[in-house]
C-alpha cells in the first residue's frame, strides 16, 4: 500500500481522488482497481525514465564543468609560474631592436673562460641566472607558446639571425623541445629534414640549408647544433662542444 501511494505521488495523483470506504480491505481493492483502470504503472515508468534522463543530463553537465575547471586551473598555473618569475624577468636585460623588444634568456660574453660548472648548455631554468654573470645557460620561460615564439641570436662577428618556432616543422620542433622542454635529440633523429633556415637581420647567413638538429652529450657537455648534416661545418647555431654525427671530428671543430 505504501508503494502504491508513493507511485501516485510521483504521478501527481493524490489520495483525495480515491473512493472512500470504511472497510480497509475494500479500500485496498478500490486502489488496485483504480491503478488498473488508469494504467498508472505505465505513467510511473515514464516518470522514472524522465527522471533518469534528467539525472544523466545533469551528470554530463557536471563532467563538462569539471573539464572547464581543469582547463582554468592549467591556465592559472601558467599565470602563477609567470608571476613567480616576474622579479628575475625584470632583472634580465631586454633588447629593443628589429621592430620589437627581445627578452634575454641565454648569453655568453665573448672571451670568457669555459667553466667546469657547465655540463649542459641549457642547464639553467629561466630566471635563475645572475644577470651580471658572464654567461647564462638558460632555457625559455615556461609560459611561452611554441608557434608564437621567435628566437634571436647575435654573435661577436656581427651576425644576427632570427627563427620562428613551428610545431609542424620537425627541425624547428626539435629545437623547441631543447630550448623549452630540455629534451635531447640524438644524432640521426633530425638530419636532412625540413629546412629551418634563419632570417638574416645582419651579417652573413649560413651557406647551406639548415635542416638538421642535435642536442646531446659530447665529451661530458650536453651541446646543441643546428646545421645541414649533423656534423658541425656549415652551422647557424652551435653551442657547447663540437659534434659530428655520433661523435666529434676535430677537422671541423676543436
Amino acid at each position: 500500500m505504501l508503494r502504491g501511494l508513493l507511485l501516485l505521488f510521483l504521478s501527481g495523483i493524490t489520495t483525495a481522488q480515491f473512493p472512500v470506504s470504511g472497510d480497509q480491505q475494500h479500500l485496498v481493492s478500490s486502489i488496485t482497481d483504480y491503478l488498473e483502470e488508469t494504467e498508472i504503472c505505465y505513467k510511473c515508468d515514464d516518470e522514472v525514465n524522465r527522471l533518469k534522463e534528467i539525472i544523466t543530463n545533469q551528470s554530463e553537465l557536471l563532467a563538462q564543468q569539471a573539464g572547464l575547471l581543469s582547463t582554468l586551473q592549467t591556465r592559472l598555473d601558467s599565470v602563477v609560474a609567470r608571476v613567480d618569475c616576474a622579479e628575475q624577468f625584470m632583472a634580465y636585460e631586454t633588447i629593443d631592436e628589429y621592430g620589437r623588444v627581445w627578452e634575454k634568456f641565454w648569453w655568453w660574453k665573448a672571451g670568457s673562460r669555459w667553466s667546469v660548472a657547465i655540463t649542459d648548455v641549457l642547464q639553467d631554468s629561466y630566471g635563475t641566472c645572475d644577470p651580471d654573470s658572464d654567461y647564462c645557460m638558460g632555457r625559455l620561460p615556461s609560459w611561452l607558446q611554441e608557434d608564437r615564439t621567435e628566437l634571436l641570436a647575435k654573435d661577436s662577428r656581427g651576425n644576427v639571425y632570427k627563427w620562428g618556432f613551428d610545431s609542424n616543422n620537425p627541425t624547428a620542433h626539435a629545437a623547441w623541445l631543447a630550448f623549452y622542454g630540455h629534451q635531447e635529440t640524438l644524432s640521426g633523429r633530425i638530419v636532412n629534414n625540413r629546412a629551418w633556415t634563419p632570417s638574416v637581420l645582419a651579417g652573413t647567413g649560413p651557406e647551406t640549408t639548415q635542416d638538421s638538429f642535435m642536442y646531446r652529450t659530447e665529451n661530458g657537455v650536453k651541446s646543441l647544433l643546428l646545421d645541414d648534416d649533423n656534423c658541425d661545418c656549415w652551422t647557424s647555431l652551435n653551442i657547447g662542444h663540437g659534434m659530428c654525427h655520433g661523435g666529434h671530428n676535430s677537422a671541423h671543430s676543436t
